[in-house]
């Protein structure tokens, strides 16, 4: 089993701009080395980006969650999602499970 999971051949966009390294190392579920050159180490699992881009997880703020809405959402890299009416509800001080359908 590897201990840690090492990107390579990658544009790294961290958030805010694309980086200069190519290459990040990932252990335990935290980042722990990135370079320009790859920070691999025996008995990692590498994956070869082949030149695609590495990204933080997106925050879709918006959602309707409807079905599929969050496997599509997945596809577009987008790993967490805030319900409109959800957030609605509880703004209200309603609990998001009490709602009947009028």
């Amino acid at each position: 089993m590897a201990t840690a999971t090492t990107i390579v051949n990658a544009k790294v966009f961290d958030g805010t701009k694309v980086q200069d390294w190519t290459s990040v190392r990932l252990a335990e579920g935290l980042i722990t080395e990135r370079s320009a050159a790859s920070v691999a180490r025996e008995g990692d699992e590498v994956i070869d980006a082949g030149g695609g881009t590495v990204l933080p997880g997106l925050i879709d703020a918006h959602v309707h969650l409807v079905p599929g809405a969050l496997a599509q959402s997945l596809t577009f890299g987008v790993t967490t999602v805030l319900d409109e009416t959800i957030q609605s509800v509880v703004a209200r001080g309603e609990h998001p499970f009490d709602m009947s359908v009028i």
